[in-house]
């Protein structure tokens, strides 16, 4: 099941949360950038939730992912 993560700037998870617990995770970002602590969230983007909700692996969901990034990147201005 896709997941919202919150990982520091080395990229270590600090903490996940459930799709349905969104704005749980946003006001997690913004408690830490309150602290001074440098971190991003990810959210999964809907093609990869709908894969991942029909039984695509990890493999699978990377390999999309890629192929989203190498499509913005072709038309970028």
């Amino acid at each position: 099941m896709s997941k919202i993560t919150v990982k520091d700037i080395e990229g270590q998870t600090l903490k996940e949360f459930t799709l349905e617990q969104r704005d749980m995770a946003y006001d997690y970002i913004r408690d830490l950038e309150q602290w001074g602590v440098e971190a991003t969230i990810y959210e999964p983007s809907l093609p990869e939730t709908l894969i991942q909700s029909l039984g695509a692996n990890k493999e699978d969901t990377e390999k999309l992912k890629d192929a989203i990034d190498q499509e913005l990147k072709d038309h970028e201005a």
